[in-house]
């Protein structure tokens, strides 16, 4: 989910194209449906199968989460992509995507379909864990590192980060509340890969993900206990802070 701004859906906005998508037999439990305005006909074509490849990556690397229909509106009234939002407005599987970026090949697929299969209620973690997967599995050269390695992108923010703090946004509130989008999104998305990567692996991570699961509607609150990360990872989230820092300086001094 990008910078969060919110669009009229129902605008007339020259002719919409409405294309319902029927998914391959591997994932016949996930209808997808595509709307697109503003958006050339070759352009429609290459983004749904773009579009499918990127959901069974997804898929296969985070697991068969959500068995729902998928609403995929591409519109030029749409100035920044977003899932997570209408996920917690309770719109579950809509993504909100820009025709400018889909006409240009700069859509954030894997981002926004990572939001709609690991939602979660701490809004750091969210756009951590969808900037690390948008990397890991070669989504298109988008927003907040445009193709530039991740971790290499955010050693020069470790002076401006404090990830507790970070820590305390909760879904809806965008990143900005606490720090500039894009070294928000770019912070998450190297220190997300630091625990997955160098502390514990996967099994870690997801076991403190799962303790702020999203709940649609609720304001605050969803950001989750400060304690979990002694919990799970055997030490606190400043310390963790610190040894991420450390690696990032080493890397890139």
């Amino acid at each position: 989910m990008f910078p969060q701004f919110l669009s009229p859906r129902g605008t007339a906005l020259a002719v919409v194209a409405l294309l319902v998508f029927a998914a391959p037999p591997a994932f016949a439990d996930n209808e997808v449906e595509f709307r697109f305005a503003g958006v050339s006909s070759g352009k429609a074509d290459d983004y749904r199968r773009h579009f499918m490849d990127a959901l069974k990556k997804v898929r296969d690397f985070w697991g068969d989460t959500f068995q729902g229909k998928i609403i995929v509106d591409v519109s030029d009234g749409y100035r920044i992509s977003r899932a997570i939002v209408p996920a917690w407005r309770g719109e579950h599987g809509f993504m909100e995507m820009p025709a400018r970026r889909v006409q240009t090949d700069s859509a954030a697929t894997t981002h926004e379909l990572t939001h709609v299969f690991a939602t979660n209620g701490n809004r750091f973690l969210a756009e951590g864990l969808a900037v690390y997967v948008h990397e890991k599995l070669g989504g298109a050269r988008a927003f907040p590192n445009f193709d530039e390695d991740l971790h290499r992108a955010a050693a020069p923010l470790t002076e401006r980060a404090d990830l507790v703090a970070l820590d305390k946004v909760s879904t809806p509130t965008p990143l900005s509340a606490v720090i500039d989008e894009k070294e928000g999104y770019l912070i998450g998305g190297s220190f997300v890969r630091f625990l997955i990567e160098k502390r514990g692996g996967m099994e870690n991570f997801r076991a403190l993900y799962a303790l702020t699961p999203l709940i649609p509607h609720q304001r605050g609150g969803q950001s989750g206990d400060p304690a979990r990360w002694e919990k799970i990872y055997g030490v606190s989230l400043r310390q963790l802070e610190a040894e991420w820092v450390a690696f990032l300086k080493a890397q890139f001094p």
